[in-house]
């Protein structure tokens, strides 16, 4: 058995994401199409003499609201193993920016805590384990591009979206995912999901029609809520993105470029305007 593991938790992208309207559990029906990226952090998972051990940088949240914390947790809980795990997360993915990472470490660290246990679960099992974490770790233990509907836990996959190197900018501060909802609640006017033609245009393989798709219903609740962020949309676009959208609720924003040296001066014009700023592609 070996004494550690080292894996991966890659950042996800909503390619698309539609809010269908608020259910009666409180939690709102979304419909989405969401892209694994280049962008990751890395985890390092070993075993110790007891418990359960998550350590970090201080962007991390305290062990038991951290979500890597409770996939361990609960893969105790449900395989009843008695080793000692301690996860070492080295942050890539920026904090409550609306790409998953989070749920990306959670996902990580169910798959190497499996791995280095020999606890011998399938897929199959370790994603109903998943969705009891939280509702975008079944995506991101999968990966790739797929459908997500219901609260982000249930997903079909897609054909691989094409190689797009993006920028990911986000202004100096934080979103309430709560106040966004419940302004999507109040004034959200939606219009037609955009989920079902980017998957028709994903199946074509039709790129232009895929870019004309690519968006965030809550995207004009948040660049209201949020002036920093419109602006900060306005100037992307400025610089020459295909397309710009609002990734999760915010509030960092994807921008498009037309390749690798596009994307690379929108990356630099933005970390000199004092944006943080990432450069990245999707993972295919």
């Amino acid at each position: 058995m070996p004494e550690s593991v080292t894996a991966w938790a890659r950042a996800k992208l909503n390619l698309t994401l539609d809010v269908l309207g608020r259910r009666a559990d409180g939690y709102h029906e979304l419909l989405s199409v969401m892209q694994s990226l280049e962008l990751a952090d890395r985890l390092v998972v070993s075993l110790t003499s007891d418990g359960i051990e998550v350590a970090g940088g201080p962007d991390l949240p305290p062990p038991r609201e951290n979500l890597a914390y409770r996939a361990v947790e609960v893969l105790r809980e449900k395989t009843g193993f008695r080793a000692g795990v301690r996860v070492e997360i080295e942050k890539r993915i920026p904090v409550a920016a609306g790409l998953g990472g989070g749920s990306a470490d959670a996902a990580a660290a169910l798959a190497a805590v499996n791995h280095l246990l020999g606890l011998g679960l399938t897929s199959h099992r370790l994603a109903v384990l998943a969705a009891e974490v939280g509702s975008d770790v079944p995506f991101c233990l999968v990966g790739g591009t797929a459908l997500v509907t219901g609260r982000g836990e249930r997903l079909s996959l897609l054909p691989s979206a094409p190689s797009m190197w993006l920028v990911l900018a986000r202004p100096s501060l934080a979103v309430a995912t709560v106040a966004v909802y419940e302004a999507w609640d109040r004034h959200g006017r939606p219009g037609p999901p955009a989920s079902p033609r980017l998957v028709a245009a994903l199946n074509r393989q039709d790129f232009a029609g895929m870019v004309a798709v690519l968006g965030n219903q809550l995207e004009p609740v948040v660049l209201q809520l949020y002036p920093q962020v419109a602006a900060l949309k306005e100037t992307l676009a400025g610089w020459g993105a295909l397309k710009v959208w609002l990734c999760g609720s915010g509030p960092t924003l994807a921008a498009l470029a037309a390749g690798y040296e596009a994307a690379s001066e929108i990356a630099r014009r933005s970390e000199a305007a004092g944006y943080q700023t990432w450069l990245t592609r999707t993972l295919v």
